[in-house]
């Protein structure tokens, strides 16, 4: 429900509340790499780009990060 949540405010542009609930997610079993990856997206909307790259490192360390995400990660650190 709350990865729901952040997706919807994030979609909506309402990033600081995206955030609030995407930190909620960063410790719960199978959401770790999607709540990163939130995160980042978030805050690099934001402008908070310092923010954003260490959330996208998170995300290419996460166990579960699927080797697409974690290819394209390696592309938006370069272009960060």
């Amino acid at each position: 429900l709350v990865h729901g949540i952040a997706l919807a405010y994030e979609s909506s542009g309402q990033y600081d509340k995206a955030i609030a609930n995407f930190q909620i997610l960063q410790g719960e079993p199978g959401f770790v790499s999607s709540a990163y990856f939130g995160l980042a997206r978030s805050q690099e909307a934001l402008g908070r780009i310092d923010e954003a790259r260490e959330n996208y490192k998170q995300v290419e360390s996460a166990e579960e990060t699927p080797s697409s995400l974690r290819q394209f990660i390696d592309y938006k650190l370069t272009t960060i």
